[in-house]
């Protein structure tokens, strides 16, 4: 079972770059759920490979949804997806750590670079633990060039503005788990 996820772990993965994100965000949170239903546990940390955080972290963000708004009335079936949940995080916030940093690139050059080592929990405003780059070498924050939709008067575009909006997750487990005083 554990090859076969991984199997299908890489496969969704290179679905999401070809504009099936959303289908394979569902695919893996469908299997996420069916194997809670079943009493079973995924390798989780296993799959969770640089290429591949993005997708998991977009996968726990997505069960996380669905805890909201489940008629599933099994409890345990309910702590078996919130651990699922928390494993999906552990393992893509382990990953982060040992990497300290990881970089996605668009197909039209732009680019996000993550940057563990850029996290400060005490002082927020210091540092830049994300930061996207244009196509042309401009750089901005995530969150400037997501919210402003430019980058040094450098107008986002559409496809990469949905693409910043993806990585939400995971910057959301870097800013809150990968810094030391997180993990204690």
């Amino acid at each position: 079972m554990s090859d076969d996820f991984l199997e299908v772990v890489a496969q969704n993965a290179k679905l999401a770059e070809k504009s099936y994100r959303y289908r394979s965000i569902e695919i893996l949170a469908d299997l996420a759920v069916e194997a809670a239903k079943a009493g079973r546990d995924l390798p989780w940390d296993r799959a969770a490979e640089p290429e591949n955080l993005h997708l998991l972290a977009a996968v726990s963000s997505a069960l996380n949804e669905r805890m909201d708004l489940t008629d599933e009335p099994h409890a345990e079936v309910l702590a078996r997806v919130k651990a699922m949940i928390e494993a999906i995080d552990a393992a893509v916030a382990g990953k982060l750590v040992e990497v300290r940093k990881v970089e996605y690139t668009h197909s039209n050059g732009w680019r996000i670079e993550l940057d563990c080592d850029q996290v400060h929990p005490d002082d927020p405003g210091m540092g830049t633990p994300a930061e996207v780059h244009t196509a042309k070498g401009s750089t901005s924050t995530f969150h400037c060039a997501w919210q402003m939709g430019e980058v040094e008067y450098e107008e986002v575009p559409d496809g990469v503005s949905a693409w910043l909006e993806h990585f939400l997750p995971l910057l959301h487990i870097v800013e809150t788990r990968t810094h030391p005083s997180h993990r204690n």
